[in-house]
């Protein structure tokens, strides 16, 4: 941080509780804003141009997680797992805020396709990679601890006795539980994502703790707390990116039922109550959907009948 200081002078500063930096001034934010990194200017390799700044973020925190350190064997014991993050204080970071960056990147674009940047797409395709790498099962566990257990960095420190339990419910669940890239990205909504890693997959009905690819889509990032919760830990219901892309999702249940998704698997809660699909619809209030496919055997209506009645 010194060093940064140093050579940055005037321009930044460093925040009020001193543990970040940040711009000095609001005119230097609307300049660099403004500034193209095409421009040619000397200083457009400090653009913040989103089009530009975003997916070198998220390529950043993705190639991150990609390190060597991170594709070997998962880190299974608390202690241990703690150690890590001091020793590589930008993982958690990395973990929860690359999707943050790609979707940011994709807002207000009438396809919000998160792979449509070639170096962004290529990290992505390497982490959701079908073969359920140990860096994918290190990813999705810790995505799941740090954005549904502990939301805020210094928490995960804590000597609090339920922050353990729920890293081992985490942990059991999601590198135990059968859960494979497909579910995580139909549960995120990444349907561009989803869409590939369907292509010539028999694992469209593969059932794991957070329930088959389609249930997924249906509920969301909720569902990760719901899990959570009936391995013994103690999940929470986000409003932020937790229940992003719900026309991704929306999408994904289309093309799940296109290539042969069986959608009378039935769900069950944590308390153990079976559902239909089409009632895990209705419950979900995914809207602007028909789910006129989703008829259970018990001709329970579809969500798209109960929506027009």
């Amino acid at each position: 941080m010194e060093v940064i200081l140093l050579h940055c002078s005037s321009l930044v500063r460093k925040s009020a509780y001193g543990n970040r930096l940040e711009l000095a001034h609001f005119t230097v934010q609307e300049y660099l804003m403004k500034l193209s990194h095409e421009s040619g200017s000397p200083f457009a390799l400090y653009s913040q141009d989103e089009d530009y700044v975003l997916p070198l973020l998220a390529e950043t925190c993705l190639t991150y997680l990609m390190f060597e350190e991170f594709s070997l064997d998962i880190v299974e014991d608390w202690d241990n797992w703690k150690q890590q993050q001091i020793r590589h204080p930008f993982r958690c970071h990395a973990v929860s805020k690359w999707p943050v960056y790609v979707l940011k990147n994709t807002y207000g674009l009438e396809s919000r396709d998160m792979l449509r940047i070639k170096p962004v797409q290529e990290c992505i395709l390497q982490l959701f990679d079908p073969s359920k790498t140990a860096s994918f099962l290190s990813w999705a566990r810790d995505y799941t601890f740090v954005e549904f257990v502990s939301r805020k960095y210094d928490e995960i420190f804590e000597e609090d006795e339920n922050v353990n339990v729920n890293f081992i419910a985490v942990t059991k669940a999601i590198c135990m539980g059968g859960v494979t890239p497909l579910h995580m990205a139909a549960l995120m909504g990444f349907y561009e994502l989803s869409s590939r890693l369907c292509e010539g997959n028999s694992l469209v009905n593969q059932m794991s703790t957070l329930g088959t690819p389609i249930q997924c889509a249906i509920l969301g990032g909720n569902q990760l707390c719901s899990m959570l919760n009936a391995q013994g830990g103690n999940g929470r219901l986000l409003p932020t990116y937790s229940n992003l892309m719900v026309d991704g999702r929306v999408k994904f249940v289309d093309l799940l039922i296109e290539v042969g998704a069986n959608i009378h698997i039935p769900f069950k809660d944590i308390t153990g109550r079976t559902y239909s699909t089409s009632i895990l619809a209705l419950s979900a209030s995914i809207s602007n959907h028909t789910f006129g496919d989703l008829m259970n055997e018990s001709n329970t209506p579809s969500y798209y009948s109960l929506k027009q009645a």
